[in-house]
């Protein structure tokens, strides 16, 4: 009898304990301390490996940690024995880890067994239509080659772009105030600033646009003619908005173009020297997820529909700021994909200049090199790929310089003279200058021939012609130096 009244008593403290236990658990969970819960979820589960709602409750916990591998057989298993709700989970889980058509499976069977009962219709019909997106865009991957990534600070990663003041330059919003909206954009003399002007006529106060200040991208042209950066309108969307510089400030911003605007928020732009082309971010709904990468072509009246460029440089997690720098032949781009919510990964990638699709019939490579989870061995499985990578790397000493008709060098390490070395690099800074230039007249050639009014004409005119002169000026510099690398190396060798 005092057994008995032992294991009762024992029965019902291990209960307490456990309700006790379970209650702080879902607090944690509650409280968003998701890697707490996991801990207690897991010594629960020590002394109650069957406990279904123990699995599922911490693969719920896996999910927000983004463990989708542990949260995959805890909730497969749930499925098997019936539990109704595994399915919504499911489709998380397979999707984030590029198992689309198992994800779109998934969330069918959820509809399906939730029949009259579905609360959240088209929640979930837009989950399916976003999974057929992803079989969509892992058809399509494009084989690009990575050269370097650096892991950085989110508010700092603009530091790991290496971009020519030439092309342009990125900036953060920065503190803002009633005379800069925190873009380093001057105000007119005597007058507020425009930006400010336009929130606070939308009833907006700069304290409401916390987001937007600590994540808003400002690009300004290589002239430092124009700038294009995210502002509100009048619904609270946030979309690209352009302003050019005028003698006395700069213009009010206007909206780049309906045609680039999302129902979400757009930002992160970047435009090429051709003037025409642009790449920015946005979360509508034609992103797989957070944010994706977008690119757009001005064609004379307006800027083409956005094409989402896919994977790998888009994937259910936040991609932006892609920016190409065509004269170095590379470009960056940046995700928060497996990271701390305070840091990105900034990629280095060599750009195709035809697009490349991935050749395999393997799916789980295909879904790692969409990931952009690949080894170097993996990498450079495709000759393509070890090329091109390679050629980033050797750039910085191959050359290609005639000295006369019988001599070519191909290394700097070819030049008998220090001098001569040294000449000819800077005679390369001078011929990429030169080279800049070039891409930048064609683009403002563009920008005139499709000006409406005869003002913007007359504006553009005078930019095209200061430019030609510039390119008149380099090109001559190019020559001078071509001529003074030949003489000092020619004197270096005959004296030896």
């Amino acid at each position: 009898m005092k057994r008995l009244v032992f294991f009762v008593i024992a029965f019902f403290a291990f209960c307490r304990i456990y309700s006790q236990t379970i209650s702080e658990a879902e607090t944690f969970f509650n409280n968003g301390s998701y890697n707490q819960a996991l801990e207690v979820y897991d010594k629960l589960l020590k002394s109650s490996p069957n406990d279904l709602m123990l699995k599922y409750r911490k693969a719920r916990c896996c999910i927000l940690l983004k463990k989708y591998d542990v949260a995959l057989p805890l909730l497969e298993e749930a499925e098997r024995r019936k539990f109704v709700k595994a399915n919504y989970y499911l489709y998380d889980v397979y999707f984030n880890l590029y198992k689309f058509s198992e994800a779109a499976e998934a969330m069918r069977k959820y509809i399906e067994l939730r029949g009259e009962t579905l609360e959240n219709p088209e929640e979930c019909q837009e989950k399916i239509r976003k999974a057929e997106m992803g079989i969509d865009m892992l058809s399509r991957v494009e084989n690009i080659a990575i050269a370097d990534s650096v892991k950085i600070a989110k508010t700092h990663f603009l530091e790991a772009y290496r971009l020519p003041k030439e092309l342009g330059t990125l900036s953060f919003y920065s503190n803002m105030s009633s005379y800069e909206f925190g873009m380093g954009i001057p105000h007119r003399s005597g007058s507020e600033d425009p930006h400010y002007s336009t929130l606070v006529a939308m009833g907006y106060d700069l304290p409401d646009l916390p987001d937007l200040k600590q994540s808003a991208v400002v690009f300004t042209s290589g002239r430092e003619d124009k700038r294009i950066f995210p502002l509100p309108d009048e619904n609270g969307d946030i979309h690209l908005s352009i302003s050019y510089k005028l003698y006395d400030g700069w213009s009010h911003p206007t909206m780049l173009s309906d045609v680039l605007n999302s129902s979400a928020c757009d930002n992160y732009p970047f435009e090429m020297a051709d003037g025409v082309t642009i790449y920015f971010a946005s979360n509508g709904e034609n992103s797989i997820g957070g944010y994706d990468i977008f690119m757009s072509r001005f064609n004379g009246d307006d800027y083409s529909k956005p094409l989402n460029i896919g994977m790998p440089f888009n994937s259910p997690d936040n991609d932006y700021m892609l920016v190409i720098d065509e004269m170095a032949g590379i470009g960056w781009f940046a995700t928060d994909r497996r990271q701390h919510p305070d840091t990105v990964v900034v990629y280095e990638f060599v750009p195709n200049e035809k697009r490349l699709p991935l050749k395999t019939e393997d799916p789980d490579y295909r879904r790692n090199v969409a990931q952009l989870i690949i080894s170097r061995k993996a990498h450079f499985n495709n000759a393509v790929d070890k090329t091109e990578v390679e050629k980033v790397e050797k750039n910085k000493n191959e050359i290609n310089f005639r000295v006369n008709d019988g001599v070519l060098y191909t290394q700097l390490s070819d030049f008998h003279s220090e001098d001569a070395k040294a000449l000819y690099l800077k005679l390369v800074e001078v011929d990429k200058r030169y080279q800049t230039l070039k891409i930048l007249l064609e683009g403002k050639r563009r920008e005139y021939t499709f000006a409406e009014s005869y003002q913007d004409k007359e504006v553009i005119r005078v930019e095209v012609l200061e430019i030609e002169a510039e390119v008149r000026r380099y090109a001559a510099l190019v020559d001078e130096y071509i001529l003074q690398v030949r003489r000092a190396e020619i004197n270096a060798i005959i004296n030896n």
